[in-house]
């Protein structure tokens, strides 16, 4: 399925009188100098002459849905065929008050790009902000609402930790680290006793991570060569620090069992030792999920927000696509029927009635059935999309979501329903309330 290149602003009113339909003390209104504009940019009107030729230009640009294609007051459409464009424009109360919707859907950015300019040239013409009204009124409620960042969203947006990121999205790659620090739990470990309980894993492939410094820590410990334990009382920053400190003392090594006690044996010796930093531990444990889905997100939105707090809720993720305002939850371990309605309940704290649940692990049949009776409980208006798997299972459901949506955003966008934009702006109203 292939998706159209959009590019979509919004134009909110000057001031408070309405120019847009007629003529205001003479002067043009602001709605025939857009038409005019368009005209002069080799756009051409659409009129009602002919359904089926109307449909046919709008299949070029996917729109296909089409049961009865009417264009009502409040809707125009202008196409241009040398240089592929369709512009649609939307006005009227369905759309915002005092804005003016148009959507741009084009195969090349150049061609859009002067008409957009010769737009903003326009005299007395409004303040201008990519993407719908909807959209647009969502943004800076969110930009307003979802500035605090979570420990996990500053890992995220830190573009020193890229390489750890890269590596701990690979399954393989994430299992082998969980090995290092399931061994490094109890503190840290030299690279002979880390080899000796990972497999199929070569002494040059270990060194390469564990000199790592974004991913281990190395410091310097004493081992003593009789009983071959190192002792965890003192740390030291390089060898030469451990063998200064050696060479000035008497070691004696006071571990139980250790044969030296009765040998009255001083032989000691510096190793180095590993253990994971703090970020690396964070991303294993499931940050690296939360940053392949915000990755995914970028690649067709700018309008995301990953690992943000509202409120007390911390949210893994939220993005607006398509007129869509969709939250995220991302699970690296089991999603159960608690963790269900927690995420519905930040949906309504947010009056967000999309969800997306990303989850590693299979989800219970019993959750299962619980999310359908969300999803066909009309009163209840939330859709719940549960995608499951491992990173490329992840991206592409992710992927098909993303097109399913943009085909529907282009199959509705001429129908007029009334219902619908009546339930957009009540939602409006009550995010304003909140």
């Amino acid at each position: 399925m292939k998706t159209i290149n959009q590019f979509r602003i919004a134009i909110f009113h000057k001031s408070s009188k309405r120019t847009y339909y007629a003529y205001n003390e003479g002067q043009k209104s602001l709605l025939t100098r857009i038409r005019e504009t368009c005209v002069k940019q080799g756009l051409t009107p659409l009129f009602l002459n002919s359904d089926e030729r109307i449909k046919k230009e709008l299949k070029k640009f996917n729109i296909t849905k089409i049961k009865k294609l009417f264009l009502i007051d409040n809707t125009e459409v202008f196409i241009s065929k040398k240089k592929p464009v369709l512009m649609i424009i939307k006005t009227g109360r369905g759309v915002g008050l005092d804005t003016i919707h148009i959507v741009f859907l084009y195969k090349k950015e150049a061609n859009i790009k002067r008409i957009l300019v010769s737009l903003r040239k326009i005299k007395k013409i409004g303040k201008v902000k990519e993407g719908t009204y909807a959209e647009a009124t969502q943004r800076e409620d969110f930009n307003n609402n979802l500035k605090t960042k979570s420990a996990n969203g500053k890992l995220i947006e830190d573009k020193k930790l890229k390489e750890i990121f890269t590596y701990l999205l690979n399954k393989d790659n994430r299992k082998i680290i969980s090995e290092i620090s399931s061994i490094c739990k109890l503190g840290p470990k030299s690279k002979e006793e880390i080899l000796s309980s990972i497999k199929n894993f070569t002494l040059k492939d270990l060194g390469e991570i564990l000199h790592n410094k974004k991913f281990f820590i190395k410091i310097y410990r004493i081992k003593c060569c009789e009983c071959n334990r190192i002792l965890f009382s003192m740390n030291f920053s390089s060898r030469k620090q451990g063998e200064r400190a050696l060479s000035n003392s008497s070691f004696r090594c006071l571990m139980r069992g250790c044969p030296s006690k009765k040998s009255k044996s001083r032989k000691a010796e510096i190793i180095e030792v590993f253990s994971l930093t703090k970020e690396a531990l964070m991303i294993r444990s499931g940050v690296w999920l939360e940053k392949l889905v915000d990755d995914e997100l970028r690649r067709v939105t700018s309008d995301t927000w990953p690992c943000r707090f509202h409120n007390n809720d911390e949210l893994d993720n939220i993005f607006i696509f398509r007129e869509k305002f969709v939250l995220v939850e991302c699970k690296d371990t089991s999603f159960g029927q608690n963790d269900l309605y927690n995420i519905v309940m930040k949906a309504r704290n947010l009056a967000v009635n999309h969800i997306i649940i990303v989850t590693t692990k299979k989800i219970h049949k019993n959750v299962l059935t619980r999310i359908k009776i969300f999803n066909e409980d009309e009163e209840e208006n939330i859709n719940i999309v549960v995608i499951s798997g491992m990173e490329s299972e992840i991206r592409r459901k992710l992927e098909i979501f993303f097109q399913r949506a943009n085909k529907q955003y282009l199959d509705n966008l001429l129908e007029f329903d009334t219902d619908r934009r009546l339930f957009r702006r009540r939602a409006f109203h009550h995010r304003k309330r909140l």
